[in-house]
């Protein structure tokens, strides 16, 4: 295995090594390419300023050039200037370089130095000034900034060119694996194990490959274990059914022998039988929801007569209850989504009954439903005791319950909000509860696209 810190150290080291190499490269072509002009461009601006000042002494004197001087002084290629008399002195007594001196030299030797004599930094110039003195005007030559060579137009495209390129590479190079698993957990999120999109990762001999192999190991353990758990449920309910429905027999035969249809001990047995036979129901719903073929059945709901339907039912169970709650719905007209009608339909049944349950005496449970933009969004309010913030997730999950005792008072099975969890994630919605933050109560949100079509049997079979 190739380890992938080395990869990431040898990436670095060689890209620092091209880029010396290209600077050093560089730096020869510039002093062949870049310098010379820069130096030409500079030289140029250093004869025409020295010109000038023989000219103002020319005409002005020396008064005249030391005013043109404090006029002038940020002259962009002089770096000094001296004035020497014919008894070699520098009008300003400032002190003479060595190579000055020299030159100072050559000017009295014979043949003289002519009027106008460039040197490579210096440069020295005779001036008759007004009363008939002559002088000798040098300057010198003031070297670029480094940063003229640093920041030179070739250099800065060539260096942005290339180091942009090996960084957009080394980028592509590191979050491509990267990109590709976050992908794939996105799709486990959703309850897929498909891993196809990062097959080509096992090939590599590095850690990607190895988290790669890990990964599919993960999402296949996980799939079948939950495969194991549905399977579970599947056979525990197929299992129950035979002898519950044996049990019903016998209880309708001692009723008959014993003639007793009036026995508090067998109708108690009866509501039993009754209430494992309606949980029996609700586990193979719930198990069939993920592995049946949602697609075919898929058709536009509209969600104003949907909620029509459930608010009706709901109303005449709580009659028959003689309670005395109250449902008010708040949905406008012409809202439809592309669903399954029939599960749509049990997932907010059970959220509606879940609410009237829990539901105090003479309160009011609100059922709104909002059209957004991209989704439809149905919220339940009731005014009961809520939830615990720590339950607000787990609820709906498969036999959770805020209370933790199991008798029949505390509730239902606890099925039913995981059946409506599973009918919305099925969907492609949401499903999240808030409790109130004025007074008591639960608010449950179900939200549901517009129109998408929900997973079919082939990639939800996967996690079945």
């Amino acid at each position: 295995m190739y380890s992938f810190f080395w990869r990431i150290f040898l990436t670095f080291w060689l890209t620092i090594l091209i880029v010396e190499l290209f600077t050093a490269w560089f730096a020869v072509r510039l002093s062949e390419s870049e310098i010379h002009p820069i130096l030409e461009k500079q030289n140029q601006i250093f004869v025409a300023d020295s010109n000038r000042a023989v000219a103002v002494l020319e005409a002005e004197g020396l008064r005249g050039l030391r005013e043109w001087l404090q006029r002038a002084s940020n002259l962009q290629a002089i770096d000094e200037i001296f004035v020497v008399n014919q008894r070699r002195e520098e009008i300003n007594h400032k002190p003479l370089p060595d190579n000055i001196t020299d030159i100072l030299g050559d000017t009295h030797a014979d043949p003289p130095l002519p009027d106008y004599k460039p040197i490579k930094y210096i440069l020295t110039s005779k001036a008759t000034a007004p009363d008939t003195e002559e002088y000798l005007v040098i300057t010198t030559f003031r070297d670029p900034h480094r940063a003229s060579y640093l920041f030179a137009p070739q250099r800065v495209a060539f260096g942005v060119i290339v180091s942009g390129l090996i960084c957009f590479l080394l980028a592509r190079y590191f979050t491509s694996p990267l990109n590709k698993l976050r992908r794939s957990t996105q799709t486990l999120m959703t309850g897929e194990f498909n891993t196809s999109s990062i097959q080509n990762l096992r090939h590599r001999h590095d850690e990607f490959g190895a988290l790669a192999v890990d990964f599919e190991k993960m999402a296949a353990r996980l799939s079948d274990l939950l495969t194991a758990k549905r399977q579970l449920l599947r056979d525990i309910s197929h299992e129950l059914r035979s002898p519950l429905a044996r049990i019903r027999v016998a209880l309708g035969l001692v009723r008959k022998k014993h003639h007793a249809d009036d026995s508090d001990e067998l109708d108690r047995i009866e509501r039993e039988i009754e209430r494992l036979e309606s949980l029996i129901s609700e586990l193979m719903m719930f198990v069939r929801i993920r592995s049946s073929n949602t697609a075919e059945s898929m058709t536009n709901v509209d969600i104003r007569e949907l909620l029509d339907h459930i608010v009706e039912d709901a109303q005449y169970e709580k009659q028959q209850d003689r309670s005395k709650n109250t449902i008010k719905l708040h949905c406008p007209p012409g809202i439809e989504v592309w669903a399954d009608a029939h599960l749509l339909h049990r997932a907010i049944e059970n959220i509606v009954r879940n609410a009237c349950y829990y539901s105090p005496e003479q309160s009011v449970i609100h059922i709104r439903c909002e059209q957004g933009t991209d989704d439809v969004r149905i919220v339940v309010e009731d005014f009961g005791p809520g939830v615990p913030d720590d339950m607000l997730e787990p609820i709906f999950q498969p036999f959770v319950r805020v209370s933790s005792a199991r008798e029949e008072d505390t509730g239902g099975s606890g099925i039913g909000l995981a059946i409506a969890k599973q009918v919305i994630d099925v969907h492609g919605g949401t499903l999240t509860a808030q409790n109130k933050k004025e007074g008591s109560g639960l608010i449950v949100t179900l939200s549901l696209p517009v129109r998408r079509r929900a997973r079919g049997a082939n990639s939800s079979s996967q996690a079945a």
